[in-house]
Order: C-alpha cells, then structure tokens, then sequence
C-alpha cells in the first residue's frame, strides 16, 4: 500500500506495544502538563499522525471551529444547515490529524527557541501534515464546497489557537493576538502558498472563543496595548517582493518526497507582491465602510420594495373586488329590469291604449267643439 493510501485510511494511534500500566502513566504525565513550554511532542514516527494531549475536548473545537463559520461563500439553506455542513466536513479524520500534527509542529517552531533538538521532529511532522492534506484534497470530493481550501490555514490557524489554549491553562498570557497573527502567517504560507504580510485586527475579527466569560479573541482585540509586535508599516515607500507561485508548500513537499512525475508539468511562475502602506490601509478600511454602507442601502431598498409589493399587490386585491362588485351589481340591475317587464307588460300596455283612447277622445271633442 501506498504512503498516499495509508493515509487515506487513517487509524487510531496503535497501542500494541505499550502496556496498559505504560498507557496510563504516560497519560498521567501529559495530563501534568499545564505550561506550553513543559509540552515535549510525542515519539510516534511511526504513526499516521500523533494525538493532541489528554486534557483537550475536540469536541470543544468543532464547536468553536463552526461557530466562527461566516464564510460567505458557503451558501445554505439555512444556519443549520451550514453548520451541518461545516461540521461534516472537520468531524472527517484527515482533519484531525491535520490539526494535532500541525499543533505538535507549532510547539516545536514557536516555543521551542527553534532547537536543534526537534529539527528531525518538525520535519517528520511537515511529512505527515503534506501526506494528510493532499489525502483530505483527493477524498474530499464536493464540488459544491471546495472554497474550505481557501480558508483552510485559517481554519487551522483557529483550531491550533483554541487547542493551546485548552491545553495549557497556565500559559494563557502567551496566547495573544501576536500569537495568533504568528499563526496566520504560518498556516497561509504552509496551506495556500502566499504569506499575510500585513497586520490587521480584521483577519481574525470572526473567530470565538466563549468558555463562559464573553468572547475572548473579542477581549484581545479590543485591548490594544497586547500588540507589540506589530510589523512597521511604511506611510509611502512601497516594498515589492518576488513571489514564485506553483504550489503551496505541503503539495510541493509531497510530490518531491515521493517523487511525483507530474511535479514538473506545473511550470512555476512569479509574481511581485507589493506590501501594504498606510494609505493603502485606510483605503482598505474606507473601502470596508463603504461596503457595509452600500450592504446596509440595499437591504434598506430590499424592504422598502417589499413593503412596495405588499402595498401594490393589497391595492390590487382591492380593486378586483371593488370590480366584482360593480358587475355583480350591473348584473342584478339588468335581471331586476328584465323581472319587472316580464312581471308588468299586460299592465303596462292597457295602461298605454288607455291613454292613447284618453287622448283621442279629448282630440274628438276639441274637433266637435270648434
């Protein structure tokens, strides 16, 4: 069977070798872990993908992970009908395997000081995050929502965030929004290719994150002061930079290593890629207000032309049954008229001969008395 393959049939991590003594003290360890830098990844080269730690509920993710669902691409019936969507879609397991290597691989890159010591390890967990992504990307074969490909490092992004954050209660202070920008660049230049070069509160504004005390990626957005590390934007000079462009880094990654013949049939191209200034930025910001304002017009139009078509269309009821009624009231004076000749017409002709021999008498009698 093939590497491809074997991925494609994920399993759970095998417990074969390990004694159930083993098993539960090494749950134990890890479950003594409360500080991101105590967190050593797990030893498992030979597995499809290891497991996140003990004291994480993925279920917990998911949840959170289809909250933040706003994709305006997704188009559904309904709200439930998204999330239903949504949610088949992480519940496959490739995704969590995605999840939990690319959570180990961010502890070794992020808060592990770059160490010699986990150079085998990140590599091994770029190996197996590659395999996995480019088996979700054949398995997945709906067309209907192949836009989670253009999201999916942020997906990513939210799930290795929320994971650390569950994981390591006593590390929270680290967990900020410079992390959480860290996370964004990584995942967009690891998943789709091209790195997020700017800084901006509105990347992440749909992500959530309740554990009972209001939204607390909504807390770190508003407390300012948390972002020293926000890169220098220039007010003017514009910065280009040359960007190659085939594909992302996983998809790459695994047709070298298992030495695809079809890796050259994609020749690479490149492209300069200019960084945002400041002006650049609030015209962004200007183009957004815009954009809301001119959404905000059109549903204003959509209810006004609704509340239109009520009007019009009552009117209208309103006339045809004003129309009834007078033919209904035509019809009934034409039948009463019809009634009323039939019913009198004898009468009505002796009444006439009667006046006729009235008038021919006094006719006679003018005649004799002249």
């Amino acid at each position: 069977m093939s590497t491809l393959e074997e991925n494609k049939e994920l399993t759970a991590p095998s417990t074969l070798f390990k004694t159930e003594v083993q098993l539960k003290d090494e749950m134990k360890q890890r479950m003594k872990v409360f500080k991101v830098e105590d967190a050593e990844p797990p030893a498992d080269a030979q597995k499809p993908y290891s497991s996140l730690p003990e004291n994480i509920v993925y279920s917990q993710i998911l949840n959170s992970l289809v909250l933040c669902t706003t994709y305006e691409n997704l188009r559904a019936d309904s709200k439930a009908r998204r999330d239903d969507v949504m949610r088949k879609i992480l519940e496959n397991e490739h995704i969590y395997a995605l999840i939990s290597d690319s959570f180990w691989y961010i502890i070794c890159i992020f808060f592990k000081d770059g160490s010699p010591k986990y150079a085998a390890k990140r590599e091994q967990l770029l190996d197996r995050i590659a395999a996995n992504f480019v088996s979700f990307f054949i398995d997945y074969k709906s067309s209907k929502e192949q836009f989670i490909f253009t999201y999916f490092f942020d997906i990513m992004a939210q799930a290795v965030f929320f994971s650390l954050f569950f994981a390591y209660p006593k590390s929270r202070v680290k967990f900020d929004i410079n992390l959480i920008f860290k996370l964004l660049q990584e995942f967009s230049e690891l998943y789709n290719g091209p790195k997020i070069r700017h800084f901006s509160l509105e990347l992440f504004k749909h992500w959530s994150l309740d554990l009972g005390t209001g939204n607390i990626i909504e807390n770190l957005r508003q407390n300012k002061s948390s972002v020293i590390q926000e890169p220098e934007v220039r007010q003017h000079a514009r910065s280009t930079t040359m960007q190659t462009m085939r594909y992302s880094q996983l998809v790459e990654r695994y047709l070298k290593t298992h030495k695809y013949e079809c890796f050259n049939v994609i020749k690479p191209w490149k492209c300069r890629v200019n960084d945002k200034t400041e002006v650049h930025r609030r015209e962004s910001q200007q183009f957004s207000g815009f954009v809301q304002t001119a959404k905000k017009i059109l549903a204003k139009n959509h209810d006004a032309n609704k509340e239109l078509n009520a009007k019009i269309e009552k009117e209208k009821k309103e006339l045809n049954h004003t129309i009834k009624e007078c033919n209904d009231h035509i019809l009934r004076l034409e039948q009463h008229e019809k009634d009323i000749l039939d019913e009198r017409l004898p009468e009505y002709a002796n009444y006439l001969v009667s006046m006729f021999n009235k008038d021919l008498d006094n006719i006679k009698a003018i005649t004799n008395s002249q």
